[in-house]
């Protein structure tokens, strides 16, 4: 009833009966997803809630951007250079040497 509901929210079509068992099935964050979109349209409450919600997830993702561009230039830097080298030859030389 759920895939229904959706379908019907965001106008899909039903599915094919061939399809795979996993296929098309909405994760309950997408029910949510879809609901509060509709819901947004009637009430304003709703639509705010909404637009906080997106605007948390527009800083941590830029967060999450600047993490990574933090940690690129960590790994393309001289110093992580030459560890990961140092580190790469004593993992090599450990595991050439028999007991």
């Amino acid at each position: 009833m759920a895939e229904r509901l959706l379908g019907g929210l965001l106008g899909a079509e039903e599915e094919a009966p061939e399809a795979e068992a996993g296929e098309g099935r909405v994760s309950a964050e997408a029910f949510a997803a879809a609901l509060a979109a509709d819901q947004a349209k009637h009430d304003a409450s709703v639509a705010r809630a909404a637009e906080a919600f997106l605007q948390e997830q527009t800083r941590l993702l830029q967060t999450q951007r600047e993490e990574i561009a933090e940690q690129r230039r960590w790994r393309l830097s001289p110093g992580a250079t030459s560890w990961r080298a140092k580190a790469s030859g004593r993992r090599r030389s450990k595991s050439m040497t028999k007991p």
